[in-house]
């Protein structure tokens, strides 16, 4: 218990001491990103977005080919938000650090900076700090980050580091004011008429029997609620961003295409449930990560098939934005009736797609 209550309060100060300093870190980078930015063009919504750039300690000092890689992507996103370019933010899906360790998640830090109140980042499967059979944390701690229940097999524990980041991406202040249901940790925005949700790891109830470790703290749960609310029957377009995808990988689909299900990240019946709920919704987006390569990174889904030629005409597109780590971005703009969304892969565009929208009830 001492320890617990130890590594609480050395969280918190951590936290409090990162809070005190994000103007003044603002202030000084080489472009203008404070908290006051116009845009210029409301009828456009430009944003990026972005995953994994999973700081590894051993990769940091010196830095390797992933940490050189992650902080180039660093530098492209600050200036496309804060050197005039007309973009909302930036959607990171996961996996801020490899370790879930302090050292890198203040390297995560450095990567958001300069344009930290636009940052609309959330966890993946490495931010997650777990030890072994006997050190699981207690409900009581555990009801304070949103769970009223130990499910089996979850190894979940509370260190100081896996407190500062939780409690970073659920109380950091965001442009525009984020919605969320404290104290969990999904929230939703909105950017014009746009409604945005990050679900952090993925849109379940509770973790898969093989990775119990990993606990998606009733997003899909949160998502219905957010949805009714806020959504509702207006035709309102959404956006959702979480770190599980439709690749092969996050599915457990091995080389000969049949599931493993010790491989499965998220499981078909989450996934069928997941899209029974969205089907009344105008979902024109979904933005995943976890996958650092893909053949296949353009995969629209219809609740049952996958990619291209597979799916029938109602699909949703989702899309793998790549790895930072692994010099990877994309870019989407919703302009009139029309959704662009391009990954660039160091700088040169590797995947584009165009959809036609609808903006509400037309």
């Amino acid at each position: 218990m001492k320890e617990i209550l130890f590594s609480t309060l050395l969280g918190f100060l951590l936290f409090g001491i990162a809070c005190k300093n994000d103007k003044e870190n603002i202030e000084n980078c080489s472009c203008n990103c404070d908290y006051n930015r116009e845009i210029k063009d409301p009828n456009t919504i430009r944003f990026l977005a972005t995953a994994d750039p999973q700081y590894n300690y051993k990769e940091m000092n010196p830095p390797g080919a992933s940490v050189v890689n992650a902080d180039n992507i660093s530098a492209i996103l600050t200036d496309k938000i804060c050197c005039g370019e007309d973009y909302r933010g930036v959607i990171i899906s996961g996996d801020l650090t490899h370790n879930s360790r302090l050292d890198e998640f203040e390297k995560y830090q450095s990567f958001i900076r300069c344009f930290k109140p636009y940052a609309f980042d959330g966890l993946g499967n490495h931010d997650y700090s777990y030890v072994g059979e006997d050190g699981p944390t207690t409900i009581s701690h555990s009801e304070k980050y949103g769970l009223d229940e130990i499910i089996p097999g979850d190894k979940l524990y509370w260190d100081s580091a896996s407190m500062q980041i939780w409690d970073e991406i659920r109380t950091r202040k965001r442009i525009p004011e984020v919605e969320t249901s404290f104290p969990n940790i999904h929230y939703s925005w909105d950017w014009e008429e746009v409604h945005f949700v990050q679900l952090n790891i993925y849109p379940g109830d509770k973790p898969v029997k093989n990775k119990g470790a990993k606990n998606p703290f009733r997003g899909y749960t949160y998502l219905k609620n957010d949805l009714e609310k806020n959504v509702g029957n207006s035709g309102r377009p959404v956006v959702l961003a979480h770190h599980y995808g439709m690749d092969k990988f996050s599915r457990g689909v091995g080389e000969d295409g049949h599931i493993n299900p010790k491989a499965e990240w998220w499981t078909v019946e989450d996934r069928k449930k997941y899209w029974e709920l969205l089907k009344p919704y105008n979902v024109i987006l979904i933005l995943t990560g976890h996958a650092h390569y893909c053949d296949e990174c353009y995969l629209p889904w219809d609740g049952e098939s996958i990619g291209v030629g597979n799916v029938r005409p109602d699909f949703i597109p989702t899309f793998i934005t790549g790895a930072a780590r692994e010099a990877k971005y994309v870019e989407c703009s919703i302009i009139g009736n029309q959704l662009t969304v391009k990954r660039f892969l160091r700088g040169e565009v590797d995947i584009e797609e165009v959809f036609e929208i609808k903006r509400g009830n037309q």
